[in-house]
């Protein structure tokens, strides 16, 4: 989030055929596992201070936004 904006990330954990946990059908039970590379980048966002342009740069690229008010 920055300001008023939002934006959707991965998710850290995936499968064993690393699909997201948002796209493993809720009906079943699949052991997750974090996704190094994904905690890798995040961590990057958050040392050098890019989450701001992160978000940014995903709004303005995508229609994967949350408005502030469903917040």
């Amino acid at each position: 989030m920055k300001g008023g904006m939002a934006a959707f990330y991965p998710s850290l954990y995936v499968d064993l055929n690393g699909e997201d946990v948002a796209r493993v059908s809720s009906g079943k039970h699949r052991p997750l596992f974090l996704d190094q590379t994904r905690y890798d980048q995040l961590l990057l966002l958050i040392q050098t201070h890019g989450i701001g342009h992160a978000v940014s740069s995903i709004r303005s690229s995508s229609d994967g936004w949350i408005p502030m008010e469903l917040l």
